[in-house]
């Protein structure tokens, strides 16, 4: 049982470090801004990377590594949900009011705030900056968040002695 819960907790750490190192490139090196959502499907990741972190902890006992895989498996079902209704934003078969990203600082003036406003560049969540195979980053990310889910609670469950 052990090498199945090392080696789930190593997958469940390993996964958002990867998922959040691609987004932070696609952010910060290609130059694709994160909209409201996108910026949403992160914090399941953040999250799980904690938990894999903790899970990954050999001086805690087996049932805790497993309840941190079982948090992380719970997680990764919600990411998914959050990724569904990002695609679906995407695809139009829903619509969304969201917030646009940007630090418009401290404006002194109306005009300035005007000329900030007009400068600030509009994310918007139903346009995505690219698709890959046909689906974009947040369809893809439905399509990975189960099977992500699917390794930690694998690695959760007690096998029989």
């Amino acid at each position: 049982m052990a090498k199945r819960l090392d080696a789930a907790a190593a997958l469940v750490f390993l996964i958002p470090v990867m998922a959040l190192s691609g987004a932070l490139f696609s952010e910060h090196v290609l130059g694709f801004p994160p909209c409201f959502l996108c910026l949403w499907q992160r914090v399941p990741y953040v999250l799980a990377l904690a938990l894999g972190a903790y899970a990954l902890g050999p001086w805690h006992d087996a049932d805790k590594r497993r309840l941190a895989l079982y948090g992380a498996g719970a997680l990764f079902v919600a990411g998914a949900g959050i990724a569904l209704f990002h695609a679906g934003v995407e695809a139009h078969w829903w619509t969304w009011a969201s917030d646009c990203t940007g630090d418009l600082g401290e404006p002194q003036t109306i005009e300035e705030l005007r000329r900030r406003l007009n400068a600030a560049p509009v994310v918007r969540c139903d346009v995505p900056p690219f698709y890959l195979l046909g689906l974009s980053m947040a369809g893809w990310n439905a399509v990975f968040s189960p099977l992500f889910a699917a390794i930690a609670l694998w690695g959760a469950k007690k096998q029989a002695p």
